[in-house]
């Protein structure tokens, strides 16, 4: 019956999904937030962001838009009657921004906070409203659970 190929199959994606997506919201939450210490310069200085979780969130976040790609490609137009489509598209594009690939260079005055922080103010507004979209995310796959 299909109440037993969920529990066999589509349960254990389902947990498999919800941990791969909170490793997300978790790298992207303490990244954005800080956790992983940024340098501090003199009068310019290179974004060395921490490679190995910068690389992870941007990879995750390219593969889900073209997840979304391929879900627009096969709903048209009755995709975007879902809340959560519009919602996942700015969350992977905002963190696709905020985690540029090229290391960027800026002056200390283009910085956001304390002197010697490397990215501009607008970049860390994308990375806040990234981790608040991620969460809302969170939210509604939890929705998804009960």
């Amino acid at each position: 019956s299909l109440d037993s190929k969920w529990r066999r199959l589509g349960w254990t994606l389902y947990i498999f999904n919800l941990l791969v997506y909170s490793t997300f919201v978790a790298l992207l939450t303490s990244y954005v937030s800080g956790f992983f210490p940024y340098p501090h310069c003199g009068e310019k200085i290179e974004c060395h962001r921490q490679g190995a979780v910068r690389f992870v969130i941007f990879a995750f976040s390219v593969l889900n838009l073209l997840k979304e790609l391929s879900q627009l490609w096969s709903n048209h137009i009755y995709y975007f009657l879902e809340f959560t489509n519009v919602l996942e598209w700015a969350l992977y594009t905002t963190s696709i921004v905020f985690m540029n690939p090229g290391d960027v260079v800026f002056t200390a005055d283009s910085t956001f906070g304390s002197k010697g922080h490397c990215c501009p103010s607008s970049l860390w507004v994308v990375g806040a409203i990234a981790i608040f979209l991620a969460w809302m995310n969170m939210v509604l796959f939890w929705r998804r659970f009960a």
